[in-house]
C-alpha cells in the first residue's frame, strides 16, 4: 500500500509523490513462484551479510538487476513466451539504459567528487567561522576547550544545516560517500 501512495500524485497520507517508476506497478508483482524458489529467498534474508556485502557488492548487482531485469523485459518473459525467454541472455545491452545513464558510480569516483565538492565546501564555511570568530588554526586543533567551545559548535552547526541532494540517485552510492 505504501508504495501505491508514493506513487499516486495527490493523496492525501502526508507521503509525498515520487514520479519516475520506481514505486510503479509492475508485472514482476504478479510473478509467482513456486515453494523452492520461496524457501530460497527465505534462507537468503535471513543471512546477516553485514560488511560482506559492502556497498560496492550492492551498486554492482543493482546495475547488473537492471541489465537483466531489461532483458527479460524484451524477451516477454514476464508474458510467458518461454521460447522468447531463452534469448534473453544473449540480448545488448540497452541503449536506453545507456542514453539515461543508469550505472552504478564506484566508490572512487564518489569519493573524488565528495572531496572536492562536499569536504571543500565544509572546509571553506569551518574556515569562514574561524576567521569571524578569531580563533587560529592551532587553537582549533586544541580540541574542544573552553576558548573555542563556540567554535566547535559552531561547525556542528554548519554539518547539520547542510543539506545534500542527488538528483540521480540510482544505489545511493554518492549519498552514502557524503555521508561518511
Amino acid at each position: 500500500n505504501l508504495f501505491r501512495i508514493m506513487n499516486t500524485e495527490g493523496t492525501n497520507h502526508d507521503i509525498p509523490y515520487y514520479n519516475g517508476g520506481l514505486f510503479a506497478p509492475h508485472a514482476v508483482d504478479d510473478l509467482e513462484l513456486d515453494d523452492n524458489w520461496t524457501g530460497f529467498f527465505t534462507r537468503i534474508g535471513e543471512y546477516d551479510f553485514g560488511e560482506e556485502v559492502n556497498l560496492e557488492v550492492l551498486g554492482h548487482l543493482f546495475e547488473r538487476s537492471i541489465t537483466e531485469i531489461e532483458k527479460l523485459k524484451e524477451s516477454n518473459f514476464f508474458a510467458g513466451d518461454a521460447d522468447k525467454a531463452e534469448e534473453f541472455a544473449t540480448m545488448p545491452q540497452s541503449i536506453k539504459r545507456k542514453h539515461l545513464g543508469v550505472y552504478y558510480t564506484p566508490r572512487e569516483l564518489t569519493s573524488l567528487v565528495v572531496e572536492y565538492t562536499i569536504e571543500e565546501l565544509i572546509r571553506n564555511r569551518f574556515k569562514t567561522l574561524a576567521v569571524d570568530q578569531g580563533v587560529s588554526k592551532k587553537e582549533a586543533e586544541k580540541g574542544v576547550v573552553p576558548e573555542t567551545k563556540e567554535y566547535w559548535s559552531g561547525c556542528l552547526d554548519i554539518l547539520r544545516n547542510l543539506k545534500i541532494v542527488d538528483p540521480a540517485c540510482g544505489s545511493g552510492a554518492f549519498l552514502f560517500q557524503a555521508y561518511n
